[in-house]
C-alpha cells in the first residue's frame, strides 16, 4: 500500500504530459497519468480513461525519465469471477473467447498464471493454445516466457502458428522485457507460418535477424497480409527488397480486405507507405507518388509530396 501511494505521488507530481508505451508497442502522448489501485488513469482524447496496468509497459515523463508504476503479478486467492473465467476458457466459443482471455490477463494474478501454465500442458492442442495466448496477453516477464515456450516448442505446428500470431499484440512487452532472442529461435521452425511470423515480429522490434526469411519466403507469400507486412518491415529496416510491393499498395484502387475495411485505415496505410518509400529514397516510386500527391485527401497528398522531396 505504501509503495502504491508513493508511486501515485510521483505520478501526480509529474503533472504535465508523458509518453505511454502500450502493450502492443504503440507510443501515445497523454496529458496526465494517475495510478489508482491496479489501474492507470490516462488522459486520452477529452477525458480520463481507466486501463489495467498490464496494458501499459512504460510511462516516460517530459524529462525523459521513466516513471515507475506497479506492474507485477499479485498474490492472493482467486476472485469468483476470475475463477469462473478460468473454468470457461477451455470450452469458450469464438465470440466470447477473447473477452475471457483479456479478463484473465487483466487480473495480473499469480494464481491465474499458475493455472494457465498448467493448461498450457493440456493434452488437447486447442486448450494449450488458448492458455498460451492468454499468458502472452498478460505481458509480464514470467507469463511471456511461459507463453513463448508453447509458441516455439509445442509439438503441434497449428498451435505454434496460432500462438505466435499473438506476438504482434505484445510487441511493447517483448521489447521492454528483452525477448528478441527467444523470438529469433523461431526462425528455424519447421513450420513456414511460424517462421514467417517470427521474422515479421523481429522486424517490428527493429531486429534484422529475420531478413533472410522475410526476403526468401514472406515477400513471395500468397497471403497479401504477410507479403505486404514483410515489405513494410523490410523498409523499416532499410532494405528495399519489397519496393515493388509497396508501390502496389500505394497504387491500388481496391483493397484486398474488401469494402468492409474502413476508409480511414486504408488511407493511413497509404500514408505509411509514402513515408517508407521516402525513407528508402525509392526512385522507382516517383511516378506513383506524383499521382498520390494529386489525391483528394490532403494528408495523403502531403505525405506523397514529402516522399518525393526525400527522394530528391
Amino acid at each position: 500500500m505504501g509503495r502504491a501511494l508513493g508511486v501515485l505521488l510521483v505520478l501526480a507530481a509529474v503533472g504535465a504530459a508523458a509518453d505511454v508505451v502500450w502493450l502492443d508497442g504503440r507510443r501515445e502522448r497523454v496529458e496526465r497519468v494517475v495510478v489508482k489501485g491496479d489501474r492507470l488513469l490516462l488522459s486520452i482524447e477529452k477525458g480520463m480513461q481507466s486501463v489495467a496496468t498490464r496494458r501499459v509497459v512504460r510511462v516516460v515523463g517530459d524529462d525523459g525519465e521513466e516513471i515507475a508504476f506497479p506492474r507485477s503479478l499479485r498474490d492472493g486467492p482467486l476472485e469468483p469471477d476470475t475463477a469462473a473465467a478460468l473454468e470457461a476458457l477451455p470450452r469458450a466459443d469464438k465470440a466470447t473467447l477473447r473477452g475471457i482471455q483479456e479478463q484473465l490477463a487483466d487480473s495480473m494474478s499469480r494464481a491465474v498464471m499458475d493455472r494457465l501454465v498448467a493448461l498450457a500442458e493440456d493434452r488437447k492442442a486447442d486448450v494449450r493454445g488458448r492458455a498460451a495466448e492468454t499468458l502472452l496477453l498478460m505481458g509480464l516477464k514470467e507469463s511471456l516466457g511461459a507463453g513463448l515456450r508453447v509458441a516455439l516448442e509445442d509439438p503441434d505446428a497449428p498451435v505454434r502458428r496460432q500462438v505466435t500470431a499473438v506476438l504482434f499484440h505484445v510487441l511493447g512487452a517483448l521489447r521492454t522485457e528483452g525477448f528478441a532472442d527467444r523470438v529469433a529461435g523461431g526462425l528455424g521452425d519447421r513450420d513456414a507460418g511460424t517462421r514467417a511470423t517470427c521474422a515479421l515480429v523481429l522486424g517490428r522490434l527493429g531486429d534484422a535477424r529475420g531478413l533472410d526469411v522475410l526476403k526468401a519466403s514472406c515477400l513471395k507469400s500468397a497471403d497479401h497480409h504477410v507479403r505486404e507486412s514483410a515489405a513494410e518491415v523490410l523498409a523499416e529496416l532499410g532494405d528495399d527488397s519489397g519496393v515493388s510491393v509497396l508501390i502496389g499498395m500505394l497504387s491500388r484502387t481496391r483493397h484486398p480486405a474488401g469494402a468492409d475495411l474502413p476508409a480511414r485505415i486504408a488511407l493511413e496505410e497509404k500514408i505509411r507507405v509514402c513515408e517508407l518509400l521516402g525513407k528508402l529514397k525509392a526512385r522507382a516510386a516517383v511516378e506513383p507518388l506524383r499521382k498520390a500527391a494529386r489525391a483528394q485527401e490532403p494528408e495523403l497528398a502531403a505525405a506523397a509530396q514529402r516522399a518525393i522531396d526525400a527522394i530528391g
